[in-house]
């Protein structure tokens, strides 16, 4: 047995990525996440501020 199945792996990935509890927290979290980083990105030097 190889130490990555990649088979395995991909069937784990779709399965978790179907789960309703992952994609609510994704759609809750990666907009927030993505958000922080812009607001923290405009404090880093050599950087526009808007």
């Amino acid at each position: 047995m190889p130490w990555f199945d990649l088979k395995k792996n991909l069937v784990f990935y779709g399965a978790y990525h179907r789960d309703p509890t992952n994609v609510a927290i994704h759609i809750g979290c990666v907009p927030l996440l993505l958000a922080t980083s812009l607001v923290f990105g405009t404090e880093l030097p050599g950087t526009v501020q808007i």
